[in-house]
């Protein structure tokens, strides 16, 4: 696979391809639906509306540093989907998985009670020396 986006869009199907990918945005009966699929058509993924990971790839696709991203993300989903399925390689994966739900929980972190009401409290005090 290329490394490489190509940008090339179709006049006649509104695809974009990037590198070895060609990403689809189609019309369903009730819900759109974004669907990647190689360009040899040996590999397809599809994504409706209703998953967060398509209102996320149709952000990524505008910019070209968006569709370097994708490029990577949509390798990383063939690789997975094609190799060799072997206990130590799914291990592997479920472990990145974790690391990567890890990190996105750590960046989540919640305030605590105390810095809730402080917050609170200096909003309630802006709000009365404004009226």
């Amino acid at each position: 696979m290329s490394n490489k986006p190509n940008n090339f869009k179709s006049k006649n199907d509104k695809s974009t391809q990037i590198g070895n990918f060609i990403i689809k945005f189609e019309k369903g009966q009730k819900l759109r639906s974004v669907k990647i699929t190689t360009v040899n058509g040996n590999w397809s993924i599809s994504f409706r509306e209703d998953n967060p990971l398509f209102i996320w790839i149709s952000n990524e696709i505008k910019t070209e540093e968006g569709q370097n991203i994708l490029h990577l993300e949509f390798a990383a989903y063939y690789a997975v989907c094609n190799g060799v399925p072997d206990s130590i390689f799914i291990e592997e994966i479920i472990q990145a998985y974790k690391s990567s739900v890890d990190r996105i929980m750590q960046a989540q972190k919640s305030i605590s009670e105390e810095a809730d009401q402080a917050i609170i409290m200096e909003e309630k005090e802006k709000y009365q020396s404004n009226n």
